[in-house]
C-alpha cells in the first residue's frame, strides 16, 4: 500500500502526443499530489529505483505492451478508492485512438 500511495500517481504525469513516444512529467507529478507530501516526492524522484521504475513503465508503455502486473492491480484498486481510477481509463481510452 505505501508504494501505492508514493508512486501510484505516476499516471497523472504521463503525457502523450499522438505520433510522440508517451512520456513523464515529474512536475507534473510533484503537483498532482497534496502539498503536504510534495518535498518528499521531490526526494523520491532522486531515487535510482523510482527513475528505473518509471523508465521500465514508459519502455512497455510505448512498445504496446500496456502491464497488467500486481503493482497495476493494487494501484488500480485505490485509485478506485480515491476517486482517480477514471482519469486513467480515459486517458487509456484517448492514448488507443
Amino acid at each position: 500500500m505505501f508504494w501505492c500511495d508514493v508512486a501510484g500517481g505516476y499516471r497523472d504525469a504521463l503525457r502523450f502526443k499522438p505520433g510522440q513516444l508517451i512520456t513523464f512529467n515529474a512536475e507534473a507529478f510533484i503537483q498532482s499530489r497534496p502539498a503536504n507530501m510534495q518535498p518528499f516526492l521531490r526526494k523520491v524522484l532522486e531515487l535510482q529505483t523510482f527513475q528505473q521504475f518509471i523508465a521500465d513503465r514508459l519502455d512497455m508503455l510505448n512498445a504496446g505492451v500496456g502491464f497488467s502486473d500486481e503493482f497495476e492491480v493494487e494501484v488500480n484498486m485505490c485509485g478506485d478508492a480515491w476517486g482517480t481510477q477514471s482519469r486513467y481509463r480515459d486517458w487509456l481510452n484517448h492514448m488507443k485512438v
